[in-house]
């Protein structure tokens, strides 16, 4: 009995061990990059670096320069670094005079991360030229967990819940003119990413047939 259990293991064990060997070199240059970025996007390091005690600014390009080197998975990777980030910068930044003017600056911020990863998610494939379906499939998901994300976003800023409850009226009408040229772009990222994956997909049928 014990022989058999250790035979189970052992196949379970390598069956395992095969799995993350494929990952790993499906995923390899998005991984090495996120090890090469971790200690870059790091609220810590960007305290330091920024001199500033909100850091969304600073860590906005560096992001930006993340997701210009970064497939499907780096940008999954990275979207989890700056999304704690964030998190806590909100929590800690003491810039905001009100905790609704706080939250509705971090909302547009949010989308604006969004539509960086949005825009980049499509530009560069590191993986393996015949599981290329099975990416364009993956990135499908991934713009509709975008959309919906930002699309939430959005009604709740446009809401009588949202925007509109800023007091000071020289911050509502900036982050309203923000808003508007975020929400533009969101749309143009949009249709530009629906274009390409219903391209790609024929073009990927095509040449499978």
């Amino acid at each position: 009995m014990v022989r058999y259990l250790k035979l189970i293991v052992l196949v379970f064990g390598s069956i395992g061990l095969l799995f993350l060997s494929f990952f790993y070199f499906q995923n390899k240059t998005d991984i090495n990059l996120a090890f090469e970025y971790k200690d870059r996007i790091d609220y810590d390091a960007l305290l330091e670096k920024c001199t500033s005690e909100y850091v969304y600014p600073c860590m906005k390009s560096e992001f930006e320069e993340f997701l210009s080197r970064a497939s499907l998975t780096g940008i999954s990777i990275g979207l989890k670094f700056v999304f704690n980030i964030m998190d806590i910068d909100k929590e800690k930044t003491p810039v905001f005079k009100t905790q609704n003017e706080k939250d509705m600056e971090f909302a547009l911020n949010y989308i604006e991360i969004n539509n960086m990863a949005l825009k980049y998610a499509n530009k560069k494939y590191h993986g393996f030229k015949n599981l290329y379906g099975g990416y364009l499939a993956t990135l499908g998901r991934f713009y509709d967990k975008g959309y919906s994300f930002s699309d939430n976003l959005l009604i709740g800023l446009e809401s009588s819940e949202g925007l509109i409850l800023i007091q000071d009226e020289d911050i509502k009408k900036e982050m309203t003119e923000r808003l508007n040229t975020l929400k533009e772009n969101y749309l143009q990222i949009k249709l530009s990413n629906e274009n390409f994956l219903e391209n790609e997909m024929k073009k990927y049928n095509a040449e499978s047939n």
